[in-house]
């Protein structure tokens, strides 16, 4: 019996003490208003050609991407590199492929909206006399550190196959094994 009438003293008394417990903390002043204060940082900073230097960061972080295209012709190919989805953003760049089929972009200033920091490039490729090809490609960004993005480029390298050089393999009436 003893047991149960601390246990009820227990509830008893936290039954009280919770409900009135916003009651004993507030406080009737006012919070006064906070001062706006000049920042003091104004005769540290550098200037002219210093300042431009020192304030030079990378907004968002930037990629290099090494295009790798077999089967070109002597004529080469154009390729223009846009954003793949609507959860990353770049400005989108179109540059000319010499016949050996190697180029390197670097897009910077890239925004990744996605959670998963996946970056969706859409390459297409016209090669003379040729359709134009569009290739999807996915990169995952490395994630931010908390200093903020990171200085360096991140890159990866794309290999593809060049139109004419798929449309040699899909002709009709040849049988691939």
């Amino acid at each position: 019996m003893r047991v149960w009438s601390k246990m009820a003293l227990a509830l008893a008394a936290g039954a009280w003490i919770v409900p009135a417990s916003p009651c004993f903390s507030q406080d009737k002043t006012p919070a006064p208003a906070p001062k706006a204060e000049k920042p003091a940082d104004d005769a540290k900073k550098p200037v002219g050609e210093k300042a431009e230097q020192a304030d030079v960061r990378p907004k968002s972080p930037s990629i290099e991407l090494r295009l790798v295209i077999g089967g070109l012709g002597s004529g080469g190919c154009d390729v223009e590199v846009k954003p793949g989805n609507a959860a990353c953003r770049f400005k989108s760049q179109t540059r000319h492929v010499a016949s050996d089929g190697k180029l390197t972009l670097v897009f910077r200033d890239v925004e990744v909206r996605s959670v998963d920091r996946n970056c969706t490039f859409a390459i297409t490729m016209r090669e003379s006399g040729q359709e134009p090809k569009t290739v999807h490609r996915g990169f995952r960004m490395v994630a931010p550190s908390a200093d903020g993005p990171r200085a360096g480029a991140q890159s990866f390298t794309c290999f593809m196959s060049s139109p004419s050089k798929v449309a040699g393999l899909e002709r009709e009436g040849r049988t691939i094994r």
